[in-house]
């Protein structure tokens, strides 16, 4: 039980303060502001008991980890459709359509541009069908963002199920035990 002091506004109210506020200001209901007198002359001021509400705490250890494998779980989530989404497409060619494109893009070149793609394409690849370099770049590319994407959703997937293990199974610890545990 903390001890209040009644400390007398000119509004006819009484504003409680306790004796850690002397020698500050207080503010009444109708808005005016009080000094609070010094130690020695608040302590002649009529008291009243009043009791100290119990202080909660405003997280328990409890929601903390729940909030934060949240979190995770959100973040991993998103994460995931980002590297998803963004990875390049590939677009695959039937064999007629590539010839066909090729040729389109040959006749577009000037003859040193076309030197200079035969410099760097086909005299070292040779004359074959395989895909082109930019094409296995692009599939690794999507391959390794598609394998990162899975690996996000994994802990995504791994910290929700933890969350939820640890809401539901968990006992809350609070500071007010009713039955503390017994020492041998």
């Amino acid at each position: 039980m903390a001890t209040h002091y009644l400390l007398s506004c000119s509004c006819g109210q009484n504003v409680a303060v306790q004796a850690h506020q002397a020698g500050g200001t207080v503010r009444c209901q109708c808005g005016s502001e009080m000094p609070v007198p010094s130690l020695r002359e608040i302590r002649t001021l009529p008291t009243v008991e009043h009791e100290a509400a119990p202080q909660r705490a405003a997280w328990s250890r409890k929601q903390g980890i729940v909030l934060l494998l949240g979190a995770v779980a959100l973040a991993g989530g998103v994460v995931g459709a980002v590297l998803w989404l963004t990875a390049p497409e590939v677009i695959y060619r039937s064999p007629d359509a590539l010839r066909v494109h090729v040729k389109e893009y040959v006749q577009g070149l000037t003859p040193a541009e076309s030197y200079h793609d035969w410099v760097d394409n086909v005299r070292d690849q040779g004359l074959t069908d395989e895909k082109s370099l930019t094409e296995l770049y692009l599939l690794d590319r999507r391959a390794t963002l598609h394998r990162l994407a899975y690996t996000s959703w994994v802990i995504a997937a791994v910290a929700a199920v933890i969350a939820a293990v640890v809401a539901l199974a968990v006992p809350s610890r609070s500071g007010n035990r009713s039955n503390p545990p017994k020492r041998i």
